[in-house]
């Protein structure tokens, strides 16, 4: 289990999270849904070390206190919003640098390939990729070895629904032996996917959940009907 205590980040006197506590249980998928500027990429870019959280804040694994920077301690594949690589580096390149960087199973290392289908434009520079390619790549450095954790922001961004799907089913796949955080503003997804929904408004959360349970307490048809019923969630 990890647990986020008090974490607060403050940009430029403004209070972008505001007494975030929540916890992050092994195999369970967790989404974290708001509105754009609620505060999710930064509450994941301070569980990565990316961003220095204010003092006072806590991050604990099995109730030790452990320095916000999940990969000095665990396997970690990130998936950023915004995926940056060489733009005159060959696809074909780029992978045999990706799958020789670390000690990979060479077995996963096909079947993420495969399943991407990365293959189909090997010979392309990074220059000439569509958006879904350059996400697929994007993926493929995510998953490309067994990590203990996995955070995903919108990783179905730019897919085609074929992908998305495969991509989902991996996902699903990966909450067995792995903690996996994803953002998303894709309500079906949140529905299919998670098995808890942490909505942030305005730097805070608003809401910790099971989407089944929540569109049951609601007494909606699904997770946009049940959302739609409350005011403050309208904005997501």
């Amino acid at each position: 289990m990890i647990r986020i205590k008090n974490l607060n980040k403050i940009f430029k006197k403004q209070k972008v999270l505001k007494n975030i506590n929540l916890e992050i249980p092994k195999n369970e998928i967790v989404c974290f849904l708001g509105p754009n500027g609620s505060g999710k990429t930064t509450l994941i870019k301070c569980l990565l070390g990316l961003v220095i959280p204010d003092p006072d804040s806590k991050l604990e694994y099995e109730n030790k206190e452990i320095e916000f920077n999940l990969a000095k301690y665990f396997q970690v594949g990130y998936v950023p919003q915004m995926p940056l690589f060489p733009r005159n580096v060959l696809v074909k390149d780029l992978v045999d640098y990706l799958t020789n960087l670390e000690n990979h199973n060479e077995e996963v290392n096909r079947n993420i390939i495969e399943l991407l289908g990365i293959h189909s434009f090997f010979d392309k520079k990074i220059s000439e990729l569509s958006g879904g390619m350059r996400q697929k790549l994007n993926l493929l450095q995510c998953f490309i070895k067994e990590r203990d954790i996995y955070v995903l922001d919108e990783p179905t961004a730019s897919l085609d629904p074929y992908h998305s799907h495969l991509l989902k089913k991996l996902i699903k796949e990966k909450k067995q032996t792995s903690y996996v955080l994803f953002i998303t503003h894709n309500l079906s997804e949140v529905e299919e996917l998670a098995d808890k929904m942490v909505i942030l408004i305005d730097g805070q959360i608003v809401l910790i959940e099971s989407p089944k349970e929540f569109i049951q307490n609601q007494n909606a048809l699904n997770l946009e009907d049940a959302l739609s019923k409350i005011h403050e969630y309208i904005k997501i």
